[in-house]
């Protein structure tokens, strides 16, 4: 069987590519990782482009909501959608 990591943050991983490999090993074949906040935006696309089984989601959790400004879907999250 092979399977898709749906959650993962792999910008939090030491060795991303060790990371993959392991999933890798016991049929996990693609990942979704989510980004949590801004600053950490561009990272997940980086990594998404990087590694082929990966793509990125962006977006904020929700325990990190409330260090936002109000600009950030204006002014960020468009930048990063068009």
């Amino acid at each position: 069987m092979k399977y898709i990591d749906v959650h993962c943050h792999l910008q939090n991983a030491d060795n991303i590519g060790a990371t993959l490999n392991a999933a890798q090993s016991v049929g996990v074949c693609g990942a979704i990782c989510n980004a949590t906040a801004p600053d950490d935006w561009a990272q997940v696309r980086q990594i998404a482009r990087e590694y082929k089984s990966v793509r990125g989601a962006i977006g904020v959790h929700p325990w990190r909501i409330h260090d936002l400004s109000d600009d950030v879907w204006a002014r960020d999250m468009y930048d990063i959608l068009r």
